[in-house]
């Protein structure tokens, strides 16, 4: 598991939630175009939620600092 050293310190209350009978929560709007997040908990207790994005393994190269090419540069202004 990974381990988070230290967390942006600036939260924000933004809303309160009951937790169900099976232990969940909803969050609708609050996280809306995400469908994914990363949890993490800290000593005192406390979850972070983290938005995740995912994408295909095809097009990782993208992300990952490869040369672009020229041929892809121009077809973006094409």
């Amino acid at each position: 598991m990974q381990r988070i050293n230290q967390a942006d310190d600036e939260f924000q209350e933004i809303a309160t939630r009951t937790i169900d009978a099976k232990y969940r929560i909803t969050i609708g709007k609050l996280i809306d175009g995400c469908k994914r997040v990363k949890i993490y908990k800290n000593r005192e207790g406390e979850i972070l939620l983290k938005p995740l994005v995912e994408l295909p393994a095809s097009e990782v190269w993208l992300f990952k600092g490869e040369s672009l090419g020229s041929d892809l540069a121009l077809s973006y202004f094409f």
